[in-house]
């Protein structure tokens, strides 16, 4: 195991006091050092990142790595990432490897090594995955028959292809097969599914009514709202704390927790006075509590996939398709700010958190009421 210390310096030539961290272990019976600079934080990712370092020498195989079962390479490879890997992404990482042996347990049982793995294996895996049926929301038992999105393909296959260029720096194998694999063509996607403003009022209104009719559901329409008005993600929303609200200068700060981390970078969003009511509701007592701003109506803290549930069920009672979830309303947000609103796109990126100003530029197409409403202004 790896240890964090913080040491502190004083330059006698000016008096300045100066503290780095320190990144302590053994290796070999031997005590190491390494310095992680002035950030906790990151002497702390150090320390993992060395832990799985660590972890993966007591495995037999690095004696003859160019041997190793394919089974033992993929465990590996996982406990090393996962101190490294936000749940989530490493939840991808293990769901995408899942499929792949489960793939192989069927259909190719003598390919035991990661040196046997080729590309023919995975062109015969895509046209596997393509018939495996799924259940809609992992439901078992649903009498409806779907089937992996190409999307979805595409994004396993990207799992796999960083396995197997970890493998390759691990020396398991010489060359990726998957180097320059052709992915299909995503035709099946969805596209974003973006609110009207009329829809948006039946959604919140069906969203009430059900909270009268199920009190561990109070407090779901706020959430729904502040949603809508500032274009957070969900897990951003389940994590906010009343710490990370500035009333006086009208800011929600999005930033690391202990055990939770932003998926892209910490930022300031603003309150718009939609979003500012919904702080100022759940402040006086109507929901909310002393550490985490958004709770269920038994006051216990929200989760994704009930999130998802709920919001669904709103949506259906309301009588408004295609809802997938809460991210609906980011999408809304994003959609309405850009071409209702007229806000300059750099601003939208800050806001709601996209690291590439391409991925906010993809929002630039107008809504449908936004379209009949330009429509009605045009006159010769």
């Amino acid at each position: 195991m790896a240890s964090v210390y913080r040491r502190t310096l004083k330059d006698k030539s000016t008096g300045q006091i100066y503290s780095y961290w320190i990144v302590s272990y053994f290796k070999d019976k031997k005590r190491l050092t390494k310095s992680a600079g002035k950030s906790k934080a990151v002497a702390l990712r150090m320390k993992r990142r060395i832990e799985a370092e660590l972890q993966i020498g007591k495995f037999d195989f690095l004696n003859q790595p160019e041997n190793v079962s394919i089974d033992v390479s993929i465990s590996v490879f996982l406990s090393q990432m996962k101190p490294l890997r936000r749940p989530g992404s490493y939840a991808r990482l293990r769901g995408g490897l899942a499929h792949l042996q489960r793939f192989l347990g069927e259909r190719l049982a003598g390919v035991q090594l990661v040196k046997q793995l080729s590309k023919a294996h995975f062109v015969e895996y895509q046209s596997w995955r393509r018939a495996d049926p799924i259940t809609p929301n992992g439901r078992a038992g649903s009498p409806k028959v779907k089937y992996p999105a190409f999307r979805t393909i595409n994004n396993e296959l990207s799992v796999c292809r960083t396995w197997l260029n970890w493998a390759v720096t691990a020396g398991h194998l010489t060359e990726n097969p998957l180097s320059g694999f052709q992915k299909l063509k995503t035709t099946d996607s969805k596209p974003r599914r973006v609110l009207s403003r009329e829809e948006l009022a039946r959604l919140f209104k069906a969203s009430e009514e059900i909270e009268k009719r199920l009190p561990g559901r109070v407090g779901q329409t706020l959430a729904w709202r502040f949603l809508a008005h500032t274009g957070l993600r969900i897990g951003e929303l389940i994590h906010l704390q009343w710490d990370d609200i500035d009333f006086r200068r009208k800011v929600i700060k999005i930033q690391r927790k202990p055990d939770w981390d932003p998926k892209t970078y910490g930022r300031e969003v603003p309150f718009t006075p939609g979003a500012g009511e919904v702080l100022r509701t759940l402040r006086k007592g109507a929901g909310g509590g002393d550490s985490w701003v958004f709770l269920t109506g038994r006051g216990k803290p929200y989760r994704e996939n009930k999130s998802r549930d709920w919001i669904i069920a709103c949506a259906k009672q309301a009588g408004i398709k295609d809802v997938r979830g809460p991210h609906d309303l980011r999408h809304t947000f994003i959609t309405l700010a850009l071409t209702e609103f007229n806000i300059p796109v750099p601003a939208v990126q800050k806001i709601v958190g996209h690291s590439r100003l391409a991925t906010t530029q993809v929002y630039l197409h107008p809504t449908t009421e936004f379209i009949h409403s330009a429509a009605q202004k045009f006159e010769l």
